[in-house]
């Protein structure tokens, strides 16, 4: 029986876009998105009226993210990651989650993340450099884990997390970093 081998860079997607990797080791460019008008309502700081509670609140938003991508590969149907999510995040997802499907692929196991940096980029937005840990495998349909067996274990991203059209906060955006501090 054969099986058709995907692309690594494909693969590197499935197991790690979906906690908003790149689709490569590499550092891509960081493109901030066009915050809402909603984001500067209420205090000055996303809405809150401390840089202190700004960055906390995205640091919650993102952490919960990361939640809900747990529970996802854990199997559990109710999970839906993309409510934490908008712009170019949203867009990855949705592409992923359509490839995944298309290949009959799961993916399983878990992702963890540590916050190395927060900050606030501007009053609508805060930027997150985080260290993401993947212990994540891509099965295929006959059950073969087709992971490439040298993805890496650690990435660092940078995070933008800003407010909706509704004013909820969500992540926006993300890409790879070189971070000395993720390895």
């Amino acid at each position: 029986m054969t099986h058709k081998r995907l692309p690594k860079a494909v693969l590197f997607a499935l197991a790690a876009a979906c906690v908003l990797t790149a689709c490569s080791g590499e550092p891509a460019p960081f493109e901030a998105s066009t915050p809402s008008p909603v984001a500067s309502q209420g205090g000055q700081y996303l809405g809150f009226d401390t840089e202190e509670e700004a960055i906390a609140a995205a640091e919650e938003v993102y952490a919960s993210y990361i939640e809900e991508v747990n529970r996802l590969w854990a199997g559990d149907t109710q999970a839906n990651p993309t409510e934490m999510l908008m712009g170019k995040a949203y867009e990855l997802e949705i592409e992923v989650a359509a490839l995944v499907e298309s290949q009959g692929l799961t993916l399983e196991g878990e992702t963890s993340s540590e916050v190395l940096e927060a900050t606030l980029a501007s009053p609508e937005q805060a930027i997150l450099t985080v260290c993401q840990s993947v212990k994540g495998r891509v099965i295929d349909s006959s059950g073969q884990d087709v992971t490439p067996k040298d993805r890496p274990q650690k990435q660092a991203l940078q995070v933008s997390v800003e407010r909706d059209g509704d004013g909820a906060l969500r992540v926006a955006n993300s890409g790879s970093v070189s971070d000395s501090r993720c390895s």
